[in-house]
């Protein structure tokens, strides 16, 4: 039976509201349209953002088919809303696991990746290319390339950039090539290969402002000429001779016509208004010359940056084509675009894929970048042409990732019919209004928080105006707030839980206003004594911890902040960086051991090696290893060292690292080691074991080029997040993103804008947005700005509905110049909330800490 098509439907579900179990609904759906067979396997495709939710995918699909096959755990609602009978989800279950490969369920980074794979030939690369997934590296390699050469041909090029750094980011130090490289890399991935240079000779803008003074001063001579009585006193006021071009481009007397100038009545000759006619033309005209050489001044001074781009992106197109890479996501995607624009490439696409794939879902589609669409849609197009279906589903309030080119316009456009699917008769829009994560007094608390969203004068007074400052553009503000207008105007839910809830809900909100060292005490304390309050009460079940308490923050360093905050209380913490393999001394000393039996005389593994305790023997404390160590004493521990070498060097030309690696456990005795002194060691253990198999697959048995791996960032995988931790955890809100908590603590939201002179790329130009900006590049600017606006107000939303029971949340008020943070936005939407009676609930407690210092 074929599915009836063409069919396009967008789906939008706020957060809690159900969207992995629409998408797997909608795929189980499919399938019963579809004979059992590995062909109709393969023509559905569901396409993530993470390998995480790819996986969730994968498990709930085949859950919801075993709970029909077998009759149990509500199987009749799901066979109700699929039409799959039991018999029908048996076939499916056996279909999957013996065509496993033909699951489509994947990220939209490795679809791509498959068409990239599928044409290496038409691409010109080699079959047996590799992916570089952290550029970063790659960039540091080709910087430090081009930084060899500087006695050389490159000279000049290092010599502009870094001329162009001193004199935008103003904060050179000792060794500035280390922030030039920062800010280069960090416009790599902006900056194309046509991209234009464009410089102004200094020499011209001297001329250009000098031959403006000078014609206003001839000006300010013919007027001081003519009765003071004449002439408007508040069109001369300040005119003093000394003033500079800068300063009377904005003057109102240099836009007005002469006879502007005179009061009503006024006896002025024929001959004076005429010659001073002249003159005021004369300053017009050189100012209007002045500023348009000024309107180059932001594009030129970057232009510096522009030839040390090109010449690192030569660079690595070079070493790409040599070594046979691929420099990442964004790498394989641009090379897919630039063929789609070439003749014969896109039926190709269409004859590969347009056969194989005919159904495609599509999971947080609001965070995809354009380039991802623009090189998918030949295949979608021609799916839905041959009857096949796309089913989108997103929220923008939870668009954040704007930052790594995530693009919420696409989940609009899309159902844009003239833009791209002029062919299909019904768009399907559906909301999904239930929530099924929050307790019912949260769900309430959200919709009254975030109702004034609705009313676009409240948005403008309380988001667009507050935060984006007078100069931005009204053009701006007004669009911002059109936008937030139209993603929150559905944000109301129904509360449809079904879990029990184990705690009363509560929402707290902590005001704390101050200076920055204030505010961050302020925060430390209170925090720390309701995350105590909340741990030392959180159920149990047979002595386990029943769910997770939450911090999250926006960074890294504010995690490590709270983190630090915690655990010097004494409440257990888990973090992202805690995960990571550097964390760990065991794993850091068994890297050490590898290098000493690959290089004995590497004294800096040696100490690493003491220092790291998985030796059955050694020094107690890094103390005393240090001692001994300036003392020349540490050699009564190297002899055992060296015998420890020697029994694992003997094997070493018949072992690959990870053979090594299991050698070096079973000599050390680490296994029995961990179970009696470092049981939380174990999870590190097995994701060395884990990395080090999934790099001797990559990249072979050289222990050499393993030992390079760990020196370029191998220390930076991590172990997967435990589950049922019994810890406090603090993470990003990026991370935290799909997940819940029954308490959440949002410790900071006094959020700025990142980069309130951004560099970025206009009418194919680099071009420095901040000094003085005519109108265009003023818009361009606060257009910027008002994404990272957007973006925080997502980022507050998709926090505050990752808790399932209880909410702690802190308005930051710093005293601030210039741009106002976030919380400023956020005071201020609590304000008019209040009409709703948001403050009024019994759950819910509004504090304003106090934070003079207490009495010794």
């Amino acid at each position: 039976m074929k599915v009836q098509g063409p069919e396009l439907i967008r789906i939008k579900a706020s957060a809690g509201a159900g969207k992995t179990y629409a998408l797997s609904i909608r795929f189980l759906s499919l399938l019963k349209k579809i004979p059992p067979s590995s062909k109709g396997l393969r023509s559905l495709i569901a396409i993530t953002f993470t390998n995480k939710a790819a996986i969730e995918m994968r498990q709930r699909i085949l859950n919801h088919l075993k709970a029909i096959a077998l009759k149990s755990g509500g199987w009749r609602e799901i066979s109700r809303k699929t039409g799959l009978t039991p018999e029908e989800a048996g076939k499916w279950i056996e279909v999957i696991l013996s065509n496993y490969s033909d699951f489509h369920i994947r990220t939209v980074d490795s679809l791509l990746f498959s068409i990239l794979k599928g044409f290496s030939f038409e691409f010109s690369i080699r079959p047996d290319f590799n992916v570089v997934f952290n550029i970063d590296d790659i960039l540091d390699d080709v910087f430090d390339i081009i930084l060899s050469g500087v006695q050389h041909d490159k000279k000049e090029l290092i010599d502009r950039a870094l001329s162009t750094y001193f004199d935008i980011d103003t904060q050179g130090g000792f060794y500035p090539e280390n922030g030039l490289k920062k800010r280069l890399k960090a416009l790599y991935s902006k900056v194309t290969e046509d991209i234009a240079q464009r410089e102004i000779d200094a020499k011209k803008i001297r001329i250009s402002k000098e031959k403006s003074e000078r014609a206003y001063k001839e000006f300010l001579e013919i007027l001081s000429q003519i009765d003071d009585g004449a002439v408007k006193r508040n069109l001369i006021r300040g005119l003093t001779p000394n003033l500079e071009a800068d300063k009377l481009l904005d003057r109102a007397i240099f836009k007005k016509d002469v006879d502007d100038l005179f009061k009503k009545n006024a006896s002025v000759s024929s001959d004076e208004k005429a010659h001073l006619e002249r003159a005021l033309q004369s300053v017009k005209k050189n100012l209007r010359d002045y500023e348009r050489i000024c309107e180059e001044i932001p594009y030129s001074r970057v232009g510096g940056y522009v030839p040390l781009l090109h010449e690192m992106r030569r660079c690595c197109e070079n070493l790409s084509l040599r070594e046979g890479l691929i420099l990442g996501s964004d790498h394989w995607t641009a090379l897919i675009l630039k063929a789609l624009q070439e003749d014969g490439f896109v039926p190709l696409v269409f004859e590969h894929f347009g056969g194989l794939f005919s159904h495609f879902l599509f999971d947080e589609f609001q965070d995809t970048s354009r380039q991802q669409w623009e090189a998918l849609y030949p295949i979608f197009e021609e799916a839905l042409s041959q009857g096949g279906s796309l089913f989108v589903v997103g929220d923008v309030k939870q668009a954040i990732y704007h930052w790594r080119g995530g693009d919420m316009e696409l989940f609009d456009e899309v159902l844009q019919r003239d833009r791209y699917f002029p062919f299909i008769d019904v768009m399907k829009d559906e909301i999904l209004g239930k929530n099924y994560r929050a307790h019912p007094a949260l769900v309430d608390f959200v919709n009254r928080l975030f109702a004034p969203l609705k009313d676009l004068s409240t948005v403008k007074s309380c988001i667009a105006d507050e935060l984006l400052g007078k100069n931005t553009p009204v053009v701006v503000k007004n669009d911002l707030a059109e936008k937030i207008l139209k993603a929150y105007d559905s944000h109301e839910q129904e509360a449809s839980a079904k879990r029990p809830f184990k705690r009363r809900p509560k929402v707290s909100i902590f005001e704390v206003s101050g200076s920055k060292k204030e505010i961050r005490s302020g925060i430390k304390n209170r925090l720390i004594q309701k995350v105590r309050e909340e741990w030392e009460s959180r159920p149990r079940e047979d002595g386990d911890c029943a769910s997770p308490i939450a911090c999250l923050v926006r960074s890294h360093k504010d995690a490590e902040e709270v983190s630090s905050w915690l655990i010097s209380e004494g409440i257990p913490v888990i973090t992202e960086n805690a995960l990571k393999l550097s964390s760990s001394l065991l794993v850091k000393g068994i890297i050490c051991l590898m290098k000493l039996i690959n290089d004995p005389a590497d004294n800096i593994a040696l100490y690493g090696l003491l220092a790291s305790k998985i030796l059955n023997f050694g020094p107690q404390s890094e103390e005393e290893l240090s001692k001994a160590w300036l003392r020349g004493e540490h050699h009564k521990w190297t002899q055992k060292v060296n015998e420890i070498i020697q029994s694992l060097k003997g094997a070493l030309i018949r072992r690959t690292p990870y053979e090594l690696l299991q050698q070096i456990i079973e000599v050390t005795g680490l296994s029995d080691r961990i179970k009696d002194h470092f049981p939380d060691q174990s999870v590190f253990l097995e994701r060395l074991l884990e990395v080090t198999h999934n790099f001797e697959t990559k990249e072979g048995a050289s222990l050499q080029k393993y030992l390079d791996f760990w020196d370029k960032g191998g220390l930076e995988e991590r172990v997967g997040l435990p589950e049922n931790i019994d810890a406090v955890r603090v993470m990003t809100i990026h991370k935290a993103k799909g997940l819940e908590f029954p308490v959440v603590f949002i410790p900071f939201t006094d959020w700025q804008i990142k980069d309130r002179t951004p560099v970025d790329v206009y009418n194919n130009s680099l071009v420095y947005l901040g000094g003085k900006l005519n109108n265009e590049l003023l818009r361009v600017r606060g257009q910027i700005w008002a994404m990272e606006v957007l973006e925080s107000l997502n980022l507050f939303y998709v926090a505050l509905t990752r808790a399932m029971e209880r909410i702690y949340f802190f308005v930051t008020l710093p005293k601030t110049s210039g741009l106002k943070p976030f919380s400023v936005g956020l005071r201020q939407l609590i304000e008019k909330a209040k009409k709703t009676g948001l403050l009024e609930k019994e759950y819910v407690c509004w504090e304003t800490l106090d934070l003079t210092p207490m009495p010794h």
